[in-house]
């Protein structure tokens, strides 16, 4: 046997960390820093301000959770955003920035965690700093966005299903589809998520059973949101099966309203046609920001998987390399990106980060072992360290902004002047209006920013007020708002009556414009705003556009 001292050496030897193992841990260390230096200001994203912190924020005000007729961002599934909305109640603002870090931080730790298990702890530490500086990461990581968060589910539920097929244990498979049924319950991607992972695990031996295990214990975790959507309109998944299915119009959504929707939706969102070309080309078209609307150079997934692509290549042609627990992440996460590409959903690249660490999963240790075995390891860690270079760059470059912020004297308002348009207008509203008073308006990124009581006008996603360009029946318009008590209207653009008369303006212009006419609404107040053409290029010359932000007063008994 051998003697403590020999114990105690060994454990010395396995817990010592080598000089680039403490490189990797201080460049770690730098970036976790600017992301609390993000947490440590307040929310700036547009999705976040829009609705994955404004509903919390409106819950939490109204005391109870609520229905809200809006597509995409508001009959979605909500389980993280109720996360959101206890670290809101619980801490405030500060609480919800420092708890979207520290999820962000959890997604990365568990994914370090299951490369541990198959390369040493210097690869690991490396692949975990690509991770948590890709680009998309770094995008979403720090604010309300959900798909870093639903890769921690993924993560997870992939885990539990090799474990399971392994250890031959049931139980682990519940726990797999209880992690599967999370992401279900975070996004409509999951339910992609999880007919894939059961399409793998009914492959599998045990198939038919353990498909089963799986299958129920993800429905029971995530299908809650799903149901109260079809109480709500009679579409689990509103508005998809609505119109596909051409429901009867209802007050909420209307067949005419349906194929609008798809027709913007396919305009702004789709930029690649559903071909098998294109959903074989996508991934270097978006890893080298060909097609700019793929938002793959910006907030996209970054060049390494690409990069150490041959390496997986000739790994995965031999069969030692060929196991389970890199050829099923690989498998789960191709046929979801099939699955994701010709559905007809939004094609941004960054909506793939919940499954692009089960792609780092099964390619990084098949490359590691690759070029271990052909004397490439040099090659790779030169590659390692090019992409992390330029990641750990691109995240000094991101957080400036709020490191201005965080090491200043300025104030949360200067803050939101600064970084979010008509900022200064939602400021005016929460104090200058009275106490009664509903605002309705259409910049969306307000939604967070106003305490009033407010009713988001969106032109594209809801049809209880008709903000469309098309729009031109100020009857219907007025009917409309006061159906919603809304007293104020916060509409962007100068609204003086040469400009609203231009033939250049679109019909909703000039609804508005005769309403003005009519002294139906009444001309409060101008604020002067910027366009922001970004918040992480402003400070390197990016430019600004001045704008403008119009309140008008309803006065009922004027109009029609």
């Amino acid at each position: 046997m051998r003697s403590s001292r020999g114990f105690a050496r060994e454990y010395r030897r396995n817990v010592a960390f080598s000089r680039t193992e403490l490189l990797l841990l201080a460049l770690i260390a730098c970036v976790a820093a600017i992301d609390v230096v993000e947490g440590l200001s307040p929310p700036a994203d547009a999705d976040s301000l829009a609705y994955h912190f404004a509903l919390p924020a409106d819950f939490l005000a109204g005391g109870q959770v609520y229905f809200v007729p809006r597509a995409v961002s508001g009959a979605i599934p909500l389980l993280l955003q109720m996360t959101y909305a206890v670290a809101l109640g619980t801490g405030g603002e500060l609480t919800l920035t420092l708890w979207v870090t520290v999820t962000c931080w959890a997604t990365v730790l568990l994914f370090y965690a299951m490369m541990r298990r198959h390369v040493s702890r210097v690869w690991a530490l490396a692949a975990g700093l690509v991770l948590l500086t890709t680009p998309a990461v770094l995008y979403g990581g720090g604010n309300g966005q959900v798909e870093i968060r639903c890769a921690l589910f993924a993560i997870a539920a992939v885990a539990f299903i090799v474990s399971s097929q392994q250890y031959v244990a049931p139980g682990l498979m519940l726990l797999g589809g209880l992690c599967a049924g999370f992401f279900m319950g975070a996004k409509f991607y999951g339910l992609i998520f999880v007919g894939a992972a059961g399409l793998v695990i009914l492959l599998q031996r045990g198939g038919m059973r353990d498909a089963a295990i799986f299958g129920f214990a993800a429905l029971f975790a995530g299908f809650q949101w799903y149901f109260w959507n079809w109480l709500h309109t009679g579409d689990p998944i509103f508005p998809t099966l609505t119109n596909l299915l051409n429901y009867p119009n209802s007050l909420i959504w209307t067949q005419e309203f349906g194929r609008y929707f798809s027709e913007t939706l396919a305009s702004g969102e789709l930029p690649l046609d559903r071909t098998v070309f294109n959903w074989l080309s996508y991934p270097v078209l978006s890893i080298f920001n060909l097609v700019e609307r793929l938002e793959g150079g910006r907030t996209g997934l970054g060049i390494f998987s690409i990069l150490i692509l041959p390496l997986v290549i000739y790994g995965l042609s031999r069969r030692e390399y060929r196991r389970r627990e890199f050829v099923v992440p690989l498998v789960i996460a191709f046929i979801f990106f099939t699955v994701w590409f010709f559905s007809g959903t939004n094609q941004r690249t960054r909506h793939l980060l919940s499954i692009y660490p089960l792609i780092m999963l099964g390619f990084f240790p098949v490359a590691v072992n690759a070029a271990r075995r052909i004397s490439l390891s040099f090659p790779l860690v030169a590659g390692v360290s090019t992409v992390a270079a330029i990641q750990i760059a691109g995240q000094m470059v991101f957080g400036l902004n709020y490191v201005t912020h965080v090491l200043s004297a300025e104030t949360r308002s200067a803050f939101y002047q600064r970084n979010v348009p008509g900022a200064n207008s939602a400021h005016w509203l929460n104090a200058g209006l009275p106490q009664k008073s509903k605002v309705g308006f259409m910049n969306r990124q307000l939604a967070y920013l106003l305490k009033k009581p407010s009713y988001m006008i969106h032109p594209h996603l809801q049809i209880l007020v008709d903000g469309r360009a098309t729009a031109a029946n100020e009857r219907l318009f007025v009917a409309q708002i006061k159906k919603q008590g809304i007293t104020h209207l916060l509409l962007s653009g100068d609204w003086a009556p040469s400009n609203a008369r231009s033939a250049k303006q679109s019909n909703f212009y000039r609804l508005v414009d005769r309403l003005v006419q009519q002294r139906c609404l009444n001309l409060l107040r101008e604020f002067d705003t910027l366009s922001i053409s970004s918040r992480t290029l402003r400070n390197f010359g990016g430019k600004d556009i001045k704008n403008k932000d119009t309140l008008f007063e309803i006065v009922p008994e004027r109009c029609p």
